[in-house]
């Protein structure tokens, strides 16, 4: 049991439901209000930054409709769009981080630079949340395919066999 007290697949779906509310929530909210990267960025940068951030929410939210939608008919290939999203989004968020850190060091904001790095602690703990669901999904993942593979020797073995 990964998730606290939940079965692995209720834990997924935990995941799932987690992940489609906060995509939903970071869309509504930064979506009308826009985004504030923190000293350092140009507008035209905040604004091509903040079209990429709309589209990484409106990814994320598909993605994990599709892991809800995998764990509800179990098939595996539903999962794999969220897998290979969410390590995609590990890069990108690993990226940011080090940008804020590289930002705190070298951008002169007269002491006021201190939200850079409360902005790259948070980029860290998002990721190791973020590794965590692709644990518990990839985990899923696995029994999934064990449980199809037994399916199918199962059935195989019922089969009567014919000799001439």
């Amino acid at each position: 049991m990964p998730c606290c007290c939940l079965a692995r697949s209720e834990c997924v779906l935990a995941v799932s439901i987690y992940g489609v509310a906060t995509s939903v929530a970071l869309l509504s909210v930064l979506g009308l209000h826009g985004h504030d990267f923190g000293p350092g960025f140009s507008p035209f940068a905040t604004e091509i930054l903040h079209q990429v951030c709309l589209a990484t929410y409106a990814v994320c939210l598909m993605t994990n409709l599709l892991l809800f939608l995998g764990l509800l008919v179990p098939l595996r290939p539903l999962l794999v769009p969220w897998l290979v999203a969410h390590t995609v989004l590990i890069l990108a968020l690993t990226a940011a981080s080090i940008n804020y850190l590289v930002l705190y060091s070298s951008v002169d904001c007269a002491g006021g630079c201190t939200v850079l790095l409360g902005l790259s602690v948070s980029l860290v703990v998002a990721i190791t949340t973020i590794l965590y669901c692709i644990y518990v999904v990839q985990d899923y993942f696995d029994i999934l395919k064990y449980e199809q593979k037994a399916k199918r020797i199962a059935e195989s073995e019922d089969k009567p066999t014919t000799s001439l």
